[in-house]
């Protein structure tokens, strides 16, 4: 997809060709707007999401359009999808959305059934972080930027690296690692709805709010 292209129904068409089609629209359409001001197009895509005019995402929460229009075009401008829901006398539907961040990466898979995340489930994703702060005295003597590719080649979830500390002194990518630094991160997972409902039966844990 070029860079520039990320605004045109050519564009939302190529963005649900797959899952890493769609994360790097959804990045270019972030950026265009909070890092260059654009205002942008809406389009729902998928029956499931709404990108807005102002670079959002948003995923469609209760009366989903894809579950109750099975033939509904994968792309709309959402001037057309007002009229496809007048159409089908649905423009009275309580359609709500809400912030989708919850679409997975394409490199990690569900910790629970070890399914890889794909255009066709990503929309099924719950996802759950945990704030953690990891000492690091297993990776002494290696490359900081090594020890992070190691945490990026995890495929049951995405590993965001907030700060390392050497001592209090904050290091970057090229710092070797010595005894007693820590790593602040935040680890995202991500689960099918069913898979996410037998984790809690298992673990018996309670649903967040």
């Amino acid at each position: 997809m070029p860079s520039h292209d990320y605004d045109s129904f050519s564009a939302m068409s190529i963005g649900i060709m797959s899952l890493k089609n769609l994360n790097e629209l959804i990045k270019a359409r972030h950026d265009a707007r909070y890092r260059r001001g654009e205002m942008l197009n809406e389009w729902v895509v998928l029956g499931r999401f709404l990108f807005d005019s102002c670079g959002n995402t948003l995923q469609f929460t209760s009366d989903i359009p894809a579950e109750i229009f099975p033939n509904i075009p994968s792309v709309l401008a959402y001037q057309d999808f007002n009229q496809f829901l007048i159409r089908n006398h649905a423009e009275q539907l309580p359609m709500w959305a809400s912030f989708a961040n919850s679409i997975p990466s394409t490199t990690v898979h569900c910790p629970e059934c070890g399914a890889q995340w794909t255009i066709r489930n990503c929309h099924d994703a719950i996802r759950s972080n945990e704030n953690r702060i990891i000492g690091l005295g297993p990776f002494v003597g290696q490359r900081l930027s090594d020890v992070i590719a190691s945490w990026d080649r995890i495929n049951t979830a995405d590993w965001c690296i907030r700060e390392v500390k050497s001592g209090s002194i904050v290091v970057h990518e090229s710092h070797i690692v010595r005894e007693n630094d820590k790593a602040s991160v935040e680890i995202f997972t991500y689960q099918h709805t069913s898979c996410h409902q037998s984790y809690l039966k298992r673990t018996g844990k309670t649903p967040r709010t």
